[in-house]
């Protein structure tokens, strides 16, 4: 449980444990196998299989040898299994797998709060989901870095199905400004909301 958990917290951001279906077995016969003894008595520790469902909005998904996938197995000491979908068919995809009952361990639940998603919760509510709320304090990256408001925004009946990926309070979107342009109108790049809105003014 705690090796799904670090890996959870390095490959995504919004993510549920699944504990019905396939995924979920697998995962406990994989914890349950995760280290192999020999003649000397030592033990040597065996990669946690983890399978994953999550999107892409590239032409192409990620390969299986890209790094950033290569240093989360190393450092979590796991063999994920990403079952990638394209971003623009994703949630009915999404809606297939929670339908069917057959979960990955870990599945990115893409909303502006989960818990929107009306299949996602109704399936929480019916127990297809583990409530992760007893192991937040064991994780203090997680406990300190997502604010007490997002764990309690995305409750369901109490419980915690998900972990968050809050967005800055000044949002993650911004303004591009050619520089052509700010040159034509005569101004500098704008610092404040005010010079912000002289370049547009001018720039129409």
């Amino acid at each position: 449980m705690k090796k799904v958990w670090l890996i959870a917290a390095l490959a995504l951001s919004v993510i549920v444990g699944g504990c019905g279906g396939n995924g979920g077995s697998n995962a406990g016969k994989s914890a349950g196998a995760s280290s192999t003894g020999d003649d000397s008595g030592n033990k040597e520790s065996q990669p946690v299989e983890v399978r994953v469902m999550s999107h892409f909005f590239g032409a192409t998904p990620p390969s299986k040898d890209n790094p950033v996938e290569l240093e989360i197995e190393k450092a979590t000491n796991a063999k994920l299994n990403i079952e990638w979908n394209a971003a623009q068919n994703y949630q009915d995809k999404l809606n297939v797998v929670l339908a069917s009952g057959d979960f990955p361990d870990l599945i990115l639940i893409p909303a502006v709060n989960p818990i929107q998603n009306a299949v996602f919760a109704r399936a929480a509510e019916q127990g297809a989901f583990w409530d992760v709320s007893p192991y937040i304090d064991e994780y203090p990256n997680l406990k300190g870095k997502i604010t007490q408001t997002a764990w309690d925004l995305t409750k369901i009946n109490g419980g915690n199905y998900v972990i968050p990926r809050p967005r800055p309070s000044e949002g993650e979107t911004f303004f591009v400004l050619r520089k052509d342009w700010l040159d034509n109108v005569g101004l500098e790049m704008p610092t404040t909301a005010e010079e912000l809105y002289a370049v547009m003014k001018a720039f129409f």
